[in-house]
Protein backbone atom coordinates (compact mmCIF):
# COMPACT_ATOMS: atom_id res chain seq x y z
CA UNK A 1 0.00 0.00 0.00
CA UNK A 2 1.24 3.30 -1.08
CA UNK A 3 1.12 6.30 1.90
CA UNK A 4 -1.51 9.17 0.70
CA UNK A 5 1.39 11.83 0.65
CA UNK A 6 3.44 9.97 -2.21
CA UNK A 7 3.16 11.61 -5.44
CA UNK A 8 2.00 8.26 -6.38
CA UNK A 9 -1.47 8.34 -5.03
CA UNK A 10 -2.20 11.52 -6.33
CA UNK A 11 -3.22 12.28 -10.18
CA UNK A 12 -1.24 13.23 -13.16
CA UNK A 13 -2.60 16.75 -12.84
CA UNK A 14 -2.39 16.78 -9.03
CA UNK A 15 1.64 15.77 -9.35
CA UNK A 16 2.24 18.39 -11.92
CA UNK A 17 0.68 21.12 -9.33
CA UNK A 18 3.11 19.95 -6.05
CA UNK A 19 6.24 19.97 -8.54
CA UNK A 20 5.67 23.73 -9.56
CA UNK A 21 4.97 24.68 -6.32
CA UNK A 22 8.26 22.90 -5.52
CA UNK A 23 9.76 24.97 -8.06
CA UNK A 24 8.17 28.08 -6.83
CA UNK A 25 9.32 27.58 -3.54
CA UNK A 26 12.41 27.22 -4.85
CA UNK A 27 12.39 30.29 -6.94
CA UNK A 28 11.27 32.27 -4.16
CA UNK A 29 14.53 30.80 -2.15
CA UNK A 30 16.89 31.74 -4.90
CA UNK A 31 15.00 35.61 -5.11
CA UNK A 32 15.66 35.79 -1.63
CA UNK A 33 19.48 34.87 -1.94
CA UNK A 34 19.99 37.45 -4.84
CA UNK A 35 18.03 40.47 -3.30
CA UNK A 36 20.33 40.14 0.00
CA UNK A 37 23.54 39.30 -2.49
CA UNK A 38 22.21 43.12 -4.48
CA UNK A 39 21.90 44.90 -0.85
CA UNK A 40 25.24 43.61 0.05
CA UNK A 41 26.80 44.76 -2.87
CA UNK A 42 24.82 48.07 -3.10
CA UNK A 43 26.88 48.68 0.22
CA UNK A 44 29.87 48.06 -0.92
CA UNK A 45 29.37 50.09 -4.15
CA UNK A 46 28.73 52.91 -1.70
CA UNK A 47 31.31 52.50 0.37
CA UNK A 48 33.95 52.42 -2.92
CA UNK A 49 32.21 56.03 -4.41
CA UNK A 50 32.34 57.27 -1.07
CA UNK A 51 36.39 56.85 -1.02
CA UNK A 52 36.62 58.12 -5.01
CA UNK A 53 35.20 61.16 -3.99
CA UNK A 54 37.74 61.75 -1.14
CA UNK A 55 40.40 64.32 -2.07
CA UNK A 56 42.81 66.47 -0.19
CA UNK A 57 39.90 69.01 0.54
CA UNK A 58 37.17 66.69 2.54
CA UNK A 59 39.79 64.65 4.40
CA UNK A 60 42.92 64.34 5.77
CA UNK A 61 44.64 63.25 2.50
CA UNK A 62 47.70 65.28 0.88
CA UNK A 63 46.86 67.44 -1.97
CA UNK A 64 49.72 65.19 -3.71
CA UNK A 65 46.69 61.79 -3.37
CA UNK A 66 44.29 64.25 -5.80
CA UNK A 67 44.57 62.24 -8.86
CA UNK A 68 45.31 64.07 -12.49
CA UNK A 69 42.67 66.16 -13.50
CA UNK A 70 41.56 67.30 -10.65
CA UNK A 71 40.83 71.19 -9.54
CA UNK A 72 42.07 70.57 -6.29
CA UNK A 73 41.39 74.02 -4.08
CA UNK A 74 40.31 75.94 -7.22
CA UNK A 75 37.21 73.10 -8.06
CA UNK A 76 33.80 75.18 -8.67
CA UNK A 77 35.79 78.13 -9.08
CA UNK A 78 35.70 79.75 -12.77
CA UNK A 79 38.95 81.68 -13.58
CA UNK A 80 37.28 84.84 -15.19
CA UNK A 81 38.36 85.67 -18.64
CA UNK A 82 40.91 88.00 -19.34
CA UNK A 83 40.49 91.25 -21.92
CA UNK A 84 43.86 91.44 -22.96
CA UNK A 85 45.84 88.58 -25.10
CA UNK A 86 48.22 85.99 -24.15
CA UNK A 87 52.13 86.81 -24.55
CA UNK A 88 53.79 89.98 -24.18
CA UNK A 89 51.60 93.40 -24.54
CA UNK A 90 52.27 95.89 -26.75
CA UNK A 91 54.33 98.65 -25.34
CA UNK A 92 56.19 96.52 -22.78
CA UNK A 93 60.29 96.73 -23.32
CA UNK A 94 61.57 93.61 -23.39
CA UNK A 95 64.05 92.27 -21.13
CA UNK A 96 67.56 91.83 -22.83
CA UNK A 97 70.95 92.83 -22.77
CA UNK A 98 72.57 95.64 -23.94
CA UNK A 99 75.09 95.68 -26.36
CA UNK A 100 78.64 97.03 -25.54
CA UNK A 101 79.48 99.85 -27.55
CA UNK A 102 81.82 98.76 -30.49
CA UNK A 103 85.60 100.37 -28.89
CA UNK A 104 85.00 98.19 -26.02
CA UNK A 105 84.47 94.79 -27.87
CA UNK A 106 87.15 92.53 -28.33
CA UNK A 107 86.43 90.73 -31.47
CA UNK A 108 83.99 91.16 -34.56
CA UNK A 109 83.30 88.41 -36.93
CA UNK A 110 81.40 89.14 -39.71
CA UNK A 111 78.31 86.28 -40.50
CA UNK A 112 76.90 85.67 -43.58
CA UNK A 113 74.67 82.98 -44.73
CA UNK A 114 76.00 80.71 -47.47
CA UNK A 115 72.27 80.41 -49.37
CA UNK A 116 69.15 81.14 -48.91
CA UNK A 117 66.75 79.65 -46.34
CA UNK A 118 63.75 79.58 -48.21
CA UNK A 119 65.01 78.43 -51.95
CA UNK A 120 68.60 77.40 -51.41
CA UNK A 121 70.28 80.55 -54.09
CA UNK A 122 73.61 82.00 -53.12
CA UNK A 123 72.68 85.01 -51.56
CA UNK A 124 75.55 88.11 -51.95
CA UNK A 125 77.37 89.25 -48.53
CA UNK A 126 75.65 92.53 -48.05
CA UNK A 127 76.37 94.97 -45.14
CA UNK A 128 72.85 96.72 -45.58
CA UNK A 129 70.73 93.77 -43.68
CA UNK A 130 72.85 92.97 -40.86
CA UNK A 131 72.06 92.69 -37.11
CA UNK A 132 74.21 93.43 -34.13
CA UNK A 133 74.16 90.15 -31.87
CA UNK A 134 76.29 89.99 -28.51
CA UNK A 135 78.28 87.17 -27.99
CA UNK A 136 79.44 86.08 -24.52
CA UNK A 137 82.75 83.93 -24.60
Amino acid sequence: MVPPDSDESLGPGEARSVELERQLAASHTRTAELEAIVVKQAAQIEVLLEQLRRNSSNSHLPPSSDGPGTAGSTAGKKKSKSKRKRGGQKGRRGARRQLLPVEQVDHVADIFPDACCGCGRRRPRSAGSCARVGVEA
